[in-house]
C-alpha cells in the first residue's frame, strides 16, 4: 500500500517540478528505465554526441608555447604540430554540402553555410594565411591541408573548401554537420 502510495506521490512531484519540454522527448520506455530498441539517439539520457567535428587549425612549424601547440595525428599516421584554437569550427557551418568534383570523380567537395562569426572567421582566415597551409582536422585528426588563396567577404554565406573529399567523409560530414550546429547552438525554450 506504501509502495504505491509512494510511487502516486513521487510522481505527482515529478510533473509538477519539471517543465513540460523537460518531459517533452521522454518516452515511457526511458521514464520507467526500458530500453528501447528503435531509439537513434547515442548518448547518455538522449544526448547527442557531436560527430565528424571539423576544424581549421594552423600549422606550427617550431613549437614554442606548450599550452596552445599541441602534437596531433595525421592520417597516415604522422605527426604534426598545431595550434589547438581553431580559426573555424563545426560551430560555426550551419549546414554542409557534399558537392561532386567533376574533375576528380569519386571526390567530393564540401560547400558550408557558416553563421555571422564563421564568416569572419573564414574571412581571417583566407585573408591572413593566404599562402600559408592550414590544417583540417576532424575529430581532432589532421585528414589533410590547404592553401588558402581568395579573400572571402562578408556577403559569402556558402563557401567551398578547396580540399577533395573521399565519399565516405563528405557524406558523415554532411549528415552530422546540421546536427553538430544545434548541439553547439542549443534553443533556450531547451533550457527551462
Amino acid at each position: 500500500m506504501y509502495k504505491y502510495l509512494y510511487l502516486l506521490i513521487c510522481s505527482v512531484a515529478i510533473l509538477f517540478l519539471t517543465g513540460c519540454e523537460t518531459l517533452e522527448d521522454l518516452t515511457w520506455e526511458e521514464i520507467w528505465g526500458g530500453d528501447d530498441p528503435t531509439s537513434k539517439k547515442d548518448g547518455d539520457f538522449g544526448e547527442y554526441k557531436p560527430k565528424f567535428i571539423m576544424t581549421l587549425n594552423e600549422i606550427v612549424e617550431y613549437p614554442r608555447a606548450e599550452k596552445i601547440e599541441r602534437k596531433v595525428k595525421t592520417m597516415d599516421g604522422e605527426d604534426m604540430w598545431i595550434n589547438i584554437i581553431p580559426k573555424l569550427h563545426s560551430k560555426n557551418m550551419k549546414r554542409i554540402k557534399a558537392v561532386p568534383d567533376p574533375d576528380n570523380p569519386g571526390m567530393y567537395h564540401l560547400k558550408a553555410e557558416l553563421d555571422h562569426t564563421g564568416r569572419l572567421s573564414w574571412m581571417y582566415v583566407t585573408g591572413k594565411y593566404r599562402g600559408e597551409k592550414i590544417a583540417v582536422l576532424i575529430d581532432g585528426i589532421v585528414y589533410t591541408t590547404f592553401m588558402p588563396k581568395y579573400i572571402a567577404n562578408e556577403d559569402d554565406t556558402w563557401i567551398t573548401l578547396p580540399i577533395p573529399f573521399d565519399e565516405v567523409y563528405a557524406k558523415r560530414i554532411e549528415k552530422y554537420a546540421e546536427k553538430n550546429y544545434k548541439h553547439f547552438h542549443p534553443s533556450i525554450h531547451r533550457i527551462f
